[in-house]
This record gives structure tokens, sequence and C-alpha cells, in this order.
């Protein structure tokens, strides 16, 4: 999605809704969807996803989380990039496969993970996925 914008010299020039006034006006948009209904589904269709477990006080909030969100995610919309980081904590490798299951399904470009464990926990399918360009993949010892 392009918007026009005019500069000083008054000519029209294509600008990219994702600099910073881009990001800004998505920002004020996702505060709106808490306040007006006709954006209460905006969210769903964010084309990057980022869940840090440092953002919630335990780890089955961070799971239900997570669960919720990806189930309600708008399935036509391809993912540009997912990121998730766990702290050096328990993970399963249950909830690691459907992070990257669903970035898989969802035609990811960029993914990281920063997860405490062992490569053997890391699906193999994820190394098989064309549509990813960028992969920044961190495991630290339990």
């Amino acid at each position: 999605m392009m918007a026009v914008v005019k500069d000083r010299n008054r000519r029209r020039r294509p600008r990219s809704t994702l600099d910073s006034r881009g990001a800004a006006s998505l920002y004020q948009n996702c505060l709106l969807s808490l306040l007006s209904p006709r954006y209460k589904d905006l969210w769903k269709r964010l084309p990057s996803l980022i869940f840090h477990s440092t953002n919630f006080q335990t780890y089955k909030k961070l799971t239900n989380f997570i669960s919720n969100v990806l189930s309600l995610c708008d399935f036509s919309i391809s993912l540009h990039a997912l990121d998730f980081k766990r702290d050096l904590a328990h993970l399963t490798p249950h909830i690691l496969k459907i992070i990257v299951d669903y970035a898989i399904s969802h035609n990811v470009q960029w993914l990281g993970l920063f997860v405490a464990g062992d490569i053997a926990q890391i699906p193999p399918s994820m190394f098989s996925c064309h549509t990813l360009t960028h992969l920044k993949l961190c495991i630290y010892p339990k």
C-alpha cells in the first residue's frame, strides 16, 4: 500500500507505509483498535510478529498468548517476520514446533529464534523453507 505525500517543493512523491510515519500511524491504529470496533481486527493482519518471554510472568501465560494469537491471525496474510525469544528458561519442543510450523506455513521471510535447549529441538522443516531469506538462530545451553 502506498500513500502520496507532498514535500516542501510541492511535488508529489510516493512513500511506503513502513517508514517512521507509517509505523507511527500503525501504532495509532492499533491503539484505536482498542477503542473502536471497526479496528478490532487490524492486529490480525500484521505481517510481523514478535514474542519475547520477558513480557510474560509465567510460561503458561506465554504459551497461551502465542497459541491464541497464532490461531486468530488472518491466514491469508503472508508473514514477513517472526521473532521469538525465550530467555534462559524452560521451553517445550511442542511450542517451538507450533511457532516454526506457523511461520513456514505463512511464507515467513525473516525468522529469529533465541531459545535455551538443544539444536535437536529445532524442527527440521525450518531448514527447507523456500521463502526464508534471513535466519537468526541462537541456541543457549540449558
